[in-house]
């Protein structure tokens, strides 16, 4: 007696956990995978939306892709979607001796499923390319928009095209994810510079020399003269001289003090060297920034000036960068 009371405890503690099983995945969004892409990653449609391990539909996580199938987990509980489970496939209907309106519907849908999915593989591309070339030209704003496009054109493009496009587009849906990833990240590194309340030069100064560390080009970038946006200084949290210089042009720029950048040539040792400072207020400079260290002092900043920091200059140059020029100020014979 004691065995069979055993034996239907089991059974029903069984059930309810299966009811409750069941019940937990009942409650989750409706989820149709309708593909799946082995690869690195292995990758899956799950409702039109190309996804990998770890990301969320629906509020629904992605445990793991096998094959055959998609592992989910919702509200603690981990469910499973197999291939095609909850799609509804269409059966061609065939006449004797005759295509039926069916079946030539369904090819004309096929054809146009093939050409749309070519346009958005191109689209994605085009978008893809655009991205890159704008990160050469430090235009990191245009970037970020043009990598959302492309990967939202190769998502959509990865449901329609044939395996060898696929494969393109699977690295390429994974780098534009993992440079919007980053491009995120530096926006709010940059954002959060605002709360940093620097509203004096002074706290510019103290806040450079806590958060910015120099580093030479070639170190950085392998580069003997590579200028970096203030931008790009602010995330790398390096830069050289005339980095620092123009992060500094644009830190004073926001509490509304104009400033230049003057770069210093020079012979030390027998060689060609150089040197960039920031100088404020433009019109009668009386403090500069040198690699972050704020020089206040009772003179304007002139050849003279530099001719005593620096006795062996040959040329003074005003840097501007954005157009990427050097404008002459003075020079010697």
């Amino acid at each position: 007696m004691n065995k069979q009371l055993f034996v239907f405890t089991i059974i029903f503690g069984l059930t309810i956990l299966k009811s409750l099983y069941c019940e937990e995945a009942k409650d989750a969004p409706e989820l149709l995978v309708t593909g799946i892409f082995k690869g690195a990653p292995t990758m899956a449609i799950v409702n039109e939306q190309v996804v990998k391990k770890g990301d969320i539909v629906k509020g629904v996580k992605i445990v793991s892709i096998t094959d055959s199938c998609v592992q989910f987990e919702y509200n603690g509980a981990t469910f499973t979607r197999e291939l095609g489970q909850g799609v509804k496939k269409q059966v061609p209907v065939v006449v004797m001796g005759t295509a039926s309106k069916q079946a030539i519907q369904e090819d004309k849908e096929a054809q146009y499923r093939s050409e749309h999915g070519n346009y958005l593989y191109r689209e994605a591309q085009d978008n893809y390319n655009e991205a890159i070339k704008d990160e050469k030209e430090l235009d990191k704003t245009r970037a970020f928009v043009h990598y959302e496009i492309a990967l939202k054109n190769a998502q959509e493009a990865f449901i329609l095209v044939d395996s060898n496009q696929k494969i393109k587009l699977t690295r390429m849906i994974e780098t534009c994810r993992n440079r919007i990833s980053e491009l995120e990240e530096e926006r709010e590194k940059i954002n959060n510079l605002r709360f940093a309340r620097l509203e004096s030069p002074s706290a510019i100064s103290k806040w450079l020399k806590t958060n910015i560390r120099y580093k030479s080009d070639v170190s950085v970038h392998h580069e003997k003269e590579y200028w970096q946006s203030p931008k790009e200084t602010l995330v790398l949290k390096t830069g050289d001289c005339e980095d620092f210089a123009f992060l500094t042009q644009a830190l004073l720029s926001e509490i509304g003090i104009n400033s230049s950048v003057i770069a210093v040539q020079y012979m030390k040792d027998g060689k060609k060297r150089g040197h960039a400072i920031c100088i404020f207020p433009k019109e009668r400079p009386r403090s500069y920034f040198s690699v972050g260290k704020l020089n206040i002092l009772d003179r304007g900043i002139d050849a003279n000036f530099l001719a005593k920091l620096y006795p062996s200059w040959y040329s003074i140059n005003e840097l501007d960068f954005f157009s990427h020029t050097k404008t002459p100020l003075y020079k010697r014979k």
